[in-house]
């Protein structure tokens, strides 16, 4: 079911109403509708951070993304987390453009820039694999081609339309190859100071790239061109890393994404930061081992 930007809520209300009513009549299922402008949420569920302690399976559900949203905050710590389960993945998600037409520019650019490092962080993980890279690829090139458009012209249907494969392919490659200290960074920031997840790992990405890049072999060569920078094949090793970077940083830059992260992150949280990122579920998937002074000096680098 679609529905367009100029349709009233009451429409969408009766068309979520009707989506509900059938695949709980013919499959006994339940449909979610995640938000993304209800921001984060807020509880005290430690007990299931990365993976579900509960040995009860939830009830079959089937998710219709409106939007998006990231991750638990625990109020006491102000550490965000992630609930990782397979006792609460849906059957069926459908990822439908039409109804991510009248989302604003500025969210926009920050869920795209968000499957953007889900790819390349994939893309580099210590647990990357083939089926992982080729999707990590994909949307790579999707993003690089959509996500200016998107921004610019909120009703273009087949911008929206590539940055739901996207967003839905950089998914797949995540959940299947783990991400870095990009995430481990960001998820910092979100619990911290309400950061938005994906402006979060948009700052973060060109630096920890940077860190990165020599431990990624021919890597970042295949980003450069999926980012559609032209020559190279010519290029140094060198050059190509910093191509690709580049391409990030201008792509980020492009969306109204902010540069660094001086006007957010207080000096005196360094040292929790920096820690809380090491201990972060997503830091062993990263390319290069670090220590928490390293990581210290990344968000440093970042003010």
């Amino acid at each position: 079911a679609s529905v367009n930007e100029s349709d009233d809520t009451e429409k969408i209300k009766e068309i979520k109403k009707d989506l509900s009513n059938f695949f709980s009549t013919n499959f006994n299922a339940s449909v979610y509708y995640e938000d993304l402008t209800n921001g984060f949420s807020y509880g005290h569920n430690l007990d299931y951070e990365y993976y579900a302690a509960s040995t009860i399976k939830m009830l079959d559900a089937i998710y219709l993304y409106e939007k998006a949203i990231n991750g638990e905050i625990d109020l006491d710590t102000k550490l965000k987390f992630v609930i990782v389960s397979w006792r609460n993945v849906p059957l069926v998600s459908f990822n439908d453009p039409m109804m991510m037409l009248g989302i604003p520019a500025g969210l926009t650019a920050a869920t795209g820039m968000d499957a953007l490092t889900h790819a390349v962080e994939t893309y580099v993980s210590v647990d990357a694999n083939p089926v992982t890279d080729a999707v990590a690829m994909q949307a790579i090139k999707l993003c690089a081609n959509n996500l200016r458009q998107a921004v610019a012209n909120g009703g273009d249907v087949k911008a929206r339309e590539n940055m739901a494969y996207a967003s839905l392919l950089a998914g797949m490659a995540f959940n299947n190859g783990n991400l870095g200290y990009v995430h481990a960074m960001a998820h910092q920031l979100g619990g911290q100071y309400d950061l938005p997840h994906g402006v979060a790992n948009a700052i973060i990405l060109p630096t920890v790239m940077e860190y990165n890049a020599p431990a990624t072999g021919e890597k970042y060569r295949d980003i450069a061109k999926a980012m559609g920078v032209d020559g190279v094949d010519a290029m140094s090793l060198e050059d190509a890393r910093k191509a690709a970077i580049d391409a990030v940083k201008k792509l980020s830059s492009d969306v109204g994404i902010p540069a660094d992260l001086k006007e957010i992150v207080k000096k005196e949280d360094i040292d929790f930061l920096a820690q809380s990122a090491f201990d972060d579920a997503c830091r062993p998937g990263n390319p290069r081992e670090t220590s928490v002074a390293e990581i210290k000096e990344l968000y440093l680098k970042l003010m």
